[in-house]
């Protein structure tokens, strides 16, 4: 079950009946502004809410009232659990029950928000995902690209 934080609540309230309808769904500026991009810098919000598009309600509901389960003896991959101390929307609990539940590594950025690859630092969070990968399935390091 994915609930948010409660400093996201206030700005979630204009989205609940669309929600509870099952109807898509584009989160005002402002609602992305105080949950998702808190931690992107002002300058940067609106271009990233003007390149979303409509969410699914229905999924949202799901994810809400948690109306299904994945088994994670089926989940045959590895996976690494990845989130902001601040994120808004997944909580550092949910973050840390969800590595559990799968026997997942967990990489948790302090300070870091629901955004975290349009976040400053972005570029520390996708070298540790890639050194990661490259671990994880023993891919060798890419070469340095000559000049």
């Amino acid at each position: 079950m994915l609930t948010a934080q409660l400093a996201a609540l206030p700005a979630l309230l204009p989205m609940v009946p669309s929600i509870l309808r099952g109807r898509p769904l584009l989160p005002s500026c402002a609602t992305c502004e105080a949950i998702v991009l808190n931690r992107v810098p002002q300058s940067e919000r609106a271009r990233i809410h003007g390149a979303l598009v409509h969410e699914s309600g229905k999924v949202y509901r799901e994810m809400i009232f948690g109306t299904f389960r994945v088994d994670a003896q089926k989940v045959r991959c590895p996976l690494l659990v990845v989130g902001g101390s601040d994120d808004r929307v997944v909580s550092v609990t949910l973050l840390r029950a969800t590595a559990k539940y799968y026997g997942a590594a967990l990489k948790l950025y302090e300070g870091r928000g629901h955004w975290l690859l349009e976040e400053p630092g972005w570029d520390k969070i996708a070298s540790d995902i890639g050194a990661w990968l490259r671990t994880t399935l023993a891919v060798p390091a890419p070469l340095p690209v000559a000049s």
